[in-house]
């Protein structure tokens, strides 16, 4: 199945596009984006496979082998002068169809940053907290040196650990 797309644009003129490709059996889609030209290292701007391509996805991958291509439909949704603007483009029409949240797409990832589609099973790690600490003035030092409350007490009151008011505590003139 060739890329569907209006005949009168030279595809090499652009850089990228933005793409779907769309499962004619499920009606399942998959958004993505592909560059024109391929630029290996040290050597000269070749074009790249994009003639050829079929997307990135996993899930879209498996599902064109038990269907086979010649039941998918490949539209170029937008040509683009920039990789710049193929990434902004495919990010865009990821979230205006809300691709993460239904089963009607194959994409799993938006930037290639992973997030939790509904129906997919992962084991989330816990977020790590990090304090950030609070700048010790020296009128909240006269505080704590003036104070009758006890370390935890004061550590609560200033955001602060224990250790740190034990620290101040020491330096009182």
């Amino acid at each position: 199945m060739e890329w569907q797309y209006d005949p009168s644009v030279n595809p090499l003129d652009y850089e990228a596009f933005v793409y779907l490709i769309t499962n004619l059996k499920t009606g399942q889609m998959y958004v993505g984006k592909k560059t024109i030209w391929s630029r290996p290292k040290g050597r000269s701007t070749v074009e790249s496979d994009w003639r050829s391509y079929w997307g990135s996805s996993d899930l879209l991958a498996e599902a064109i082998t038990e269907y086979g291509q010649e039941n998918f439909k490949r539209e170029i949704l937008h040509w683009c002068m920039t990789r710049g603007d193929a990434t902004y483009l495919e990010a865009k029409e990821q979230f205006a169809r809300d691709v993460l949240a239904s089963d009607a797409y194959y994409n799993r990832n938006i930037l290639s940053t992973f997030f939790h589609h509904p129906g997919q099973q992962t084991e989330r790690k816990p977020l790590r907290v990090v304090r950030k600490k609070p700048r010790i003035t020296l009128k909240m030092k006269k505080l704590i040196w003036a104070s009758d409350n006890t370390q935890q007490q004061l550590a609560n009151e200033f955001d602060l650990t224990v250790a740190e008011v034990r620290a101040i505590q020491r330096e009182q003139p």
